[in-house]
């Protein structure tokens, strides 16, 4: 499936009971030649937390393998598992601030 990524980041990811598990906010894959092969997508949650993550703030992120995501509608996608499940990663440090 070939999906172009610039139409599902910043969109909202719905579990399978319709709430909202956070927004897109980073792909993450390898480069295999001619494709890129996505291994998983981070999330953070909240409009607000979408906003500060494009404005250089850094903010706890979920991640969602690659085969959690469903992009039959790359405008609506959906989890495919509990948001639950999903490894919560806490915000990086900054360097050269104490």
């Amino acid at each position: 499936m070939i999906v172009h990524l610039e139409l599902i980041v910043g969109k909202e990811l719905l579990d399978a009971g319709g709430r909202c598990a956070g927004r897109i906010v980073e792909v993450h894959g390898d480069d295999k030649g001619k494709e890129f092969v996505i291994s998983h997508y981070a999330i953070v949650t909240g409009y607000h937390g979408f906003l500060l993550h494009e404005l250089g703030f850094e903010r706890e992120k979920r991640d969602v393998p690659w085969d959690k995501v469903d992009l039959s509608d790359p405008l609506k996608p959906r989890l495919l598992c509990s948001v639950d499940e999903l490894t919560t990663r806490p915000p990086a440090k900054r360097r050269g601030r104490k």
